[in-house]
């Protein structure tokens, strides 16, 4: 099962390196989630499917007011902004075209901020924060081990070589830089949907 496949929002700004992956899929708020995981499928029956399949888009976070803490604080697991419906526990199924009949993907990495967070406080919980279960039915439902982390991701943006020579250019051209991962970083089985805390040392990593 050869081949990696990025799947670019383009709200995350920057641009993917043409060497970061065989197949690129830009998508937008135009763009119906389920047409997207369709096309997916689609190609990778035609390669006799996908070892990789990168997500890279904004992961919703918010402000948590907690009265039990009397506190506030940073949450994610809000679901991502992805295609037109974003990727929530309202739409996830949509990646079952993944699964059935066959398996098309071995692994959906999910590089965005604090897909998997799930703080365990009641005022989270009643606020939609629930990250660790919404990776755990992706897995359920696309039948690929899931990758995410916890914590809000930082990445860059790193011109080329012709960009830094000419020196116009605008930050969407900007090739996207990960760098490491921040927090935890989680794989989450398809057969059960619970998750694994992944050395670092394992952790899937794309720079340029």
């Amino acid at each position: 099962m050869p081949g990696r496949m990025i799947m670019h929002d383009f709200r995350l700004t920057g641009a993917v390196p043409n060497c970061a992956a065989q197949n690129i899929y830009e998508v937008s708020l135009q763009t119906p989630i389920r047409h997207a995981f369709n096309w997916v499928a689609t190609h990778a029956s035609r390669v006799g499917g996908l070892s990789d399949l990168w997500i890279w888009c904004h992961g919703f976070e918010g402000i948590i007011e907690d009265p039990d803490l009397a506190q506030s604080y940073q949450a994610g697991g809000f679901g991502l902004e992805f295609c037109q419906e974003n990727l929530t526990f309202a739409t996830v199924s949509v990646t079952s075209v993944l699964k059935s009949p066959t398996p098309r993907v071995k692994k959906i990495v999910v590089f965005s901020c604090a897909a998997a967070d799930s703080p365990d406080t009641r005022a989270a919980m009643n606020a939609g924060s629930d990250g660790m279960r919404l990776m755990g039915e992706l897995a359920l439902w696309s039948g690929a081990t899931v990758i995410a982390s916890d914590q809000t991701q930082y990445l860059y943006h790193r011109p080329t070589v012709m960009q830094t020579i000419l020196g116009e250019t605008t930050l969407n051209e900007f090739a996207i830089d990960f760098g490491e991962w921040e927090g935890n970083v989680y794989e989450f089985s398809p057969a059960t949907g619970h998750p694994r805390l992944i050395p670092v040392s394992q952790r899937p990593r794309y720079s340029v």
